[in-house]
């Protein structure tokens, strides 16, 4: 964003049908600009105990993961503790649907190779 670079890891969360949520302790952690991105919307979603969650989309300008780039990417911002319990970013199926995937547990490896679907609008456009 806006010529710098945040690196961190990210899980990979077939159940999360959006593009990926950003963790609010890593976002403060590496002065994410958040306040300077444009916002797309604003929701409240509910978790599995059925606690509501205020989540931002804001327009991320690339997503870059390996050698492929995603462009204006809407990102999701967490306003509260990360459902997974610990700091880490989310990739969820509006990103991962665009590559085909190998797991190589033995080597420690992940394999991406964009598909048919990597120049899809992403469901939650600016409006």
């Amino acid at each position: 964003v806006k010529n710098k670079k945040y690196i961190h890891r990210f899980l990979f969360d077939n159940g999360y049908q959006r593009t990926i949520m950003l963790d609010k302790d890593l976002m403060r952690e590496q002065d994410y600009p958040k306040d300077s991105l444009e916002i797309i919307k604003k929701t409240i979603m509910q978790n599995g105990q059925g606690d509501t969650i205020p989540v931002l989309t804001v327009s991320n300008e690339k997503l870059n993961l390996g050698n492929y780039t995603l462009k204006n990417i809407p990102v999701q911002l967490l306003s509260t503790g990360n459902p997974a319990g610990f700091k880490i970013h989310i990739l969820g199926n509006e990103v991962l649907k665009r590559f085909n995937t190998i797991l190589d547990f033995q080597n420690n490896y992940l394999y991406l190779k964009p598909n048919t679907l990597y120049e899809v609008s992403y469901s939650e456009q600016k409006e």
